[in-house]
């Protein structure tokens, strides 16, 4: 049985056409302005030309990404919209029907997977703390309560719940947590997901709460945001 590529196989600056001394001359510039780095990894075209890590940080030592999570949780909506399992035209309401509150309005009912992932359900300020005060035990049906001052569409605001919505929706249709377990060999949906996942992904948890948050907390190696970039 043939083994899969690497995703991020390893190569020389010079052979992919990068100047080592380009490289030494980035790190010395970063010293030089006291910038403060916990890894470094230099792709071209697909491979590795150059890595490191500064102490205490390492190889394989996971890494808070922060808001890098929304990449992997967009990564994971793509793949099931490539799937068939989603679409961009997907509204919340249909898909996590047992989410929606009583006094939902119009608006909420016409968000959809588009809206969550450009952020423009129509909120003008991030709405995670408020939809936490409206639900401290549905983050979703907060989201959706949440009342909106723009139209759906038309405004973009930067909202870490509307990356929590889409990982609920993601879990839903697949009827899979993220990240997902590991794959059988003829599962192609349980594959792709943990290539986004990179194996090694851990997600963070909102507090007394077992939903992944889907928009921050996320931890990896650091050369797996490079792994999803890849996938992408």
């Amino acid at each position: 049985m043939r083994s899969q590529p690497a995703l991020l196989p390893r190569s020389t600056p010079a052979v992919s056409g990068v100047s080592s001394r380009s490289i030494t001359a980035l790190l010395d510039r970063l010293e030089a302005q006291s910038i403060e780095l916990h890894s470094i990894m230099v792709v071209r075209h697909g491979h590795v030309v150059a890595e490191g890590w500064w102490a205490p940080y390492s190889a394989g030592r996971p890494h808070l990404l922060y808001s890098l999570t929304k990449s992997f949780t967009s990564v994971a909506v793509g793949l099931a919209i490539a799937d068939g399992l989603l679409s961009l035209d997907d509204r919340v309401v249909d898909v996590l029907p047992d989410h929606v509150p009583a006094d939902i309005s119009e608006q909420g009912r016409r968000i959809t997977v588009h809206h969550l992932l450009s952020m423009t359900a129509g909120h003008s300020t991030d709405s995670l703390a408020e939809a936490w005060q409206l639900e401290s035990g549905d983050l979703v049906k907060g989201f959706l309560r949440v009342p909106f001052s723009e139209p759906e569409g038309t405004r973009h605001t930067y909202d870490n719940a509307t990356t929590f919505v889409l990982a609920r929706m993601v879990e839903r249709v697949t009827g899979r947590g993220l990240p997902v377990p590991r794959a059988a060999p003829h599962d192609r949906g349980r594959r792709r997901f943990r290539r986004v996942a990179a194996a090694r992904r851990r997600l963070g948890r909102p507090p007394a709460r077992p939903a992944r948050m889907g928009g921050a907390r996320d931890q990896t190696a650091h050369r797996d945001p490079a792994t999803r970039g890849r996938l992408a």
